[in-house]
C-alpha cells in the first residue's frame, strides 16, 4: 500500500498545491520509522518547493520547518528548502498561532547548525 502511495505521489508532486506538499513532507517525518519508504518521494516534494512555499500558510511554513528539522539527518537535501520557508515567515507570522509559533522555534533549534539561515526567522517569532 505505502510502495504504490510512495510511487503515485513522486509522480504527481508538480501539480501539488502548497499544502499537499507540505502534508506530504509532514507525513514522511512522521512514517521515516514505520515505513522508510516514504523517503523516496523525497526528492520530488523538494523539487517543488521553491514555486510553491510562497503560497504556503502558516500551518503549512511550520509543518515543513518541524518535518526538515525531523528528516535532516536521514535525507540530508531537506536542508534544501529551509531557506526559502524561512524568508516567508517574517511575512506571515502575525497569522500564527502558538503552535505554529512554537514548531517553527523548536524547529529554529534543531536546524541552526545544519542551516544557519533558519535564525533569520527567529527575532521575527
Amino acid at each position: 500500500f505505502v510502495a504504490a502511495l510512495v510511487e503515485l505521489i513522486s509522480q504527481q508532486t508538480q501539480g501539488m498545491k502548497a499544502q499537499e506538499l507540505s502534508s506530504s513532507l509532514w507525513a514522511c517525518a512522521r512514517l521515516q520509522v514505520e515505513d522508510p519508504s516514504v523517503l523516496q518521494m523525497l526528492p520530488a516534494i523538494i523539487a517543488q518547493y521553491p514555486g510553491k512555499v510562497g503560497e504556503m500558510v502558516p500551518q503549512a511554513l511550520s509543518n515543513s520547518l518541524w518535518a526538515s528539522a525531523r528528516l535532516k539527518d536521514v535525507v540530508p537535501e531537506v536542508l534544501e528548502i529551509v531557506p526559502t520557508v524561512v524568508a516567508q515567515i517574517p511575512a506571515r507570522v502575525k497569522e500564527m498561532i502558538p503552535q505554529h509559533l512554537s514548531n517553527c522555534l523548536r524547529a529554529s533549534a534543531q536546524l541552526k547548525t545544519d542551516e544557519p539561515k533558519v535564525l533569520e526567522s527567529v527575532p521575527a517569532i
